[in-house]
């Protein structure tokens, strides 16, 4: 798998990164339902790409 290093953003890309910075913290200090179902296909996918068994989730 190539890796290319970005070493600078374009002015476009330096303007978003305010909307995905609120993006973030809204959702990490969000205190509402999950998805369960979602939440746990996405934890099995990781793993998956990581090559590993996945937990089981209860």
């Amino acid at each position: 798998m190539s890796q290319t290093k970005v070493k600078k953003l374009t002015p476009q890309q330096a303007a978003l990164i305010p909307v995905y910075r609120e993006k973030w913290r809204a959702r990490s200090l969000s205190t509402g339902p999950i998805n369960r179902s979602q939440a746990a296909e996405t934890i099995k996918a990781a793993y998956r790409a990581i090559g590993l068994k996945a937990p089981e989730i209860i």
